[in-house]
């Protein structure tokens, strides 16, 4: 599979394609294939100095119209309604159906549906990136100069998730109608202290959680409970996280019979905070809290 552009190219916004900034997107940052996409080219920024590039620049210049030429993440066979060329010689015989949109400002433009124009799935996208170049309807070729641009690609990645020193599992997001647990599954806290901004936190093992539960009985009254006072959690062996290596720490448990709460009990909410066991003072527990919302049956 492609590997995804690190996390701090996309905020730097650092161009890695040896075309950047003759082709523009909009949205800017493709990361769905299967919504609308407009792929922008602009002429005036292809390097001149090669012949097939100077030659389409003057195509350009005499008010010829252009045309993309597409083969990843896939490319139509003849006879498809969008196939790249058409004929016996199809460099010479673009298909109408691949006009570009002239801007009138030396740029021009071409929107699709990735998943739709090249009847792939959002994987193969994600995979292959999109790749293509732009020409007059007849290109030359066959014996003729070639009339073209370079290679250009759009890259196509999924979204970045944000990292974060402390995360669950499962981990489901506001709304998702695919997946729910219930108080009564096992839930984990997983802490990764390669994360850990407070310097008195870091490179440490002896950690525990102070965890807080918002339940409701069986009459629908809202209950708060804690586990263990915050200065007491050390104590408690249960309240231990496990060291699972490489800086990473968890702890699982299930939520009602945990707090043995009554029965018909369900729990709403968990909040938690990872600190270390013989806490003394702020240094020893980690900045933050993480709230846990239930999706319930």
């Amino acid at each position: 599979m492609k590997r995804l552009l690190p996390l701090i190219f996309v905020l730097l916004g650092t161009c890695l394609s040896p075309v950047c900034g003759q082709v523009s997107t909009l949205p800017s940052s493709v990361e769905d294939p299967t919504q609308p996409v407009t792929i922008t080219v602009n002429i005036a920024d292809m390097d001149g100095s090669i012949d097939h590039v100077a030659a389409l620049q003057a195509a350009v210049a005499s008010g010829e119209d252009l045309y993309v030429w597409t083969w990843k993440p896939a490319e139509h066979p003849d006879g498809h309604p969008n196939v790249n060329g058409l004929g016996a010689q199809p460099w010479k015989d673009s298909n109408p159906n691949l006009i570009m949109t002239n801007n009138f400002d030396g740029t021009f433009s071409w929107t699709i549906v990735p998943t739709d124009f090249y009847e792939v799935s959002a994987s193969d996208v994600f995979n292959e990136d999109i790749h293509f170049l732009v020409k007059p309807r007849d290109g030359g070729g066959y014996g003729d100069p070639d009339i073209k641009s370079e290679d250009l690609l759009v890259p196509v990645d999924p979204p970045t998730l944000p990292v974060t020193k402390v995360r669950s599992f499962p981990s489901i997001a506001t709304g998702d109608s695919l997946v729910r647990i219930g108080s009564d599954d096992v839930f984990t806290l997983i802490y990764d202290n390669n994360y850990e901004e407070k310097p008195s936190m870091q490179g440490v093992n002896d950690l525990c959680v102070y965890v807080v539960a918002t339940w409701t009985d069986y009459l629908g009254t809202q209950n708060t409970t804690e586990y263990a006072p915050i200065t007491q959690v050390g104590s408690q062996s249960e309240l231990a996280m496990r060291d699972i290596g490489q800086g990473l720490f968890q702890f699982s448990f299930w939520p009602t019979r945990f707090f043995n709460l009554p029965e018909e009990s369900v729990v709403r909410q968990l909040e938690f905070r990872v600190l270390r066991q013989n806490v003394i003072n702020s240094d020893d527990v980690s900045d933050g809290t993480f709230i846990y919302r239930f999706s319930c049956f």
